[in-house]
């Protein structure tokens, strides 16, 4: 009996948790890069949303650009591979 009754605080505790996040709202995901930025060989052809709402891509010049379609290539995997 003493375990059925402390089952029923947990879940009621758990309940109350629950109903106290219930309205709270989820953040947006916060845009990390800006065009112009700098970006690593890793990044190129990684895209993402700068923070006025434009979408921008790492390019194959290291540096976050907009994204108008281009398909980047990374110049030292093109030099691995002649």
């Amino acid at each position: 009996m003493k375990r059925t009754a402390e089952a029923l605080a947990a879940i009621t505790f758990a309940g109350t948790i629950g109903s106290m996040t219930a309205g709270v709202a989820i953040a947006e995901p916060k845009a990390e890069h800006v065009v112009g930025e700098q970006c690593i060989g890793a990044d190129i052809g990684r895209r993402d949303v700068a923070p006025n709402g434009q979408a921008i891509i790492c390019d194959s010049n290291y540096q976050w650009e907009p994204y108008v379609g281009q398909t980047p290539h990374d110049p030292w995997v093109t030099a691995q591979n002649p």
